[in-house]
């Protein structure tokens, strides 16, 4: 097919550390926020 395949040594860890970084984000804030809700509250919204 002629096609060859090249990927830049920066783009691993750059992209393992983008996805560390939006994972921790998005698992860790709502987390966070629900932590300090306190029970009665948080079950008198659902």
């Amino acid at each position: 097919s002629g096609w060859t395949f090249s990927l830049a040594y920066a783009a691993l860890p750059l992209g393992m550390g983008s996805t560390l970084l939006v994972g921790l984000f998005f698992g860790l804030y709502p987390a966070v926020s629900a932590a300090r809700l306190q029970p009665v509250e948080a079950l008198r919204d659902e």
